[in-house]
């Protein structure tokens, strides 16, 4: 048998570069395959999400609709904090029978159930996150793209009294909005650049 490392054009060291094409592409495959697969929440946590949702609807006297289930199912499932509009998207080609209406419906019940968050204005473009632990958010203004970090120390963080003076604090959550990496390289630029302008009529970005 003929063997690929043998044959072929050699680098300065005598290194075929067969060999060497394998070695630098494999694992960058291997990488970017990790990255797509990760972008989905895990099978376990997915299914204790929904299970604390099936045991918090039928405290509050819920019922429990497929069409309900498969809402929360997607924003449970997804890195992405999707807004309605991609939840319906999502759902509606695997139950052609849910309708916008009911999407929305369904995901501002719950929130109020406490079992999703919100990230925007209900003015503009809401997104929804379904990760319970406590954490805070990096957005991309660019893009829109938003993932969640966790911080200890901006856990702790103390409100000034002038807050308090406005309302009760129901909780608390960091936004940071910056240039995502993957903006910045399509761009050129680096993401701490303070030139870097926001795009006018993008939705979502504000926290309320």
């Amino acid at each position: 048998m003929l063997s690929t490392a043998s044959a072929g054009p050699r680098s300065v060291d005598g290194t075929p570069l067969f060999t060497i094409f394998l070695l630098t592409t494999i694992p960058t495959c291997i990488l970017f395959l990790f990255m797509t697969v990760s972008r989905k929440v895990s099978p376990d946590e997915v299914a204790r999400r929904v299970a604390q949702f099936t045991a918090t609807a039928k405290a509050a006297g819920v019922k429990l609709t497929p069409q309900r289930v498969e809402v929360f199912r997607e924003v449970a499932s997804s890195l992405e904090h999707p807004d309605a509009e991609a939840v319906f998207q999502a759902v509606h080609t695997r139950m052609t029978t849910v309708s916008l209406d009911t999407v929305y419906r369904t995901l501002w019940m719950l929130n109020d159930l406490g079992l999703i968050s919100t990230l925007g204005s209900r003015h503009e473009s809401v997104r929804f996150d379904a990760n319970p632990e406590r954490h805070h958010h990096y957005v991309c203004v660019r893009c829109g793209k938003a993932r969640d970090f966790q911080s200890t120390e901006l856990d702790t963080l103390r409100l000034p009294h002038t807050v308090r003076e406005l309302g009760s604090v129901l909780s608390t959550h960091v936004e940071v909005r910056g240039i995502c990496d993957s903006c910045a390289k399509k761009a050129g630029k680096k993401t701490d650049s303070p030139f870097i302008s926001r795009p006018k009529g993008r939705k979502g970005q504000h926290h309320g």
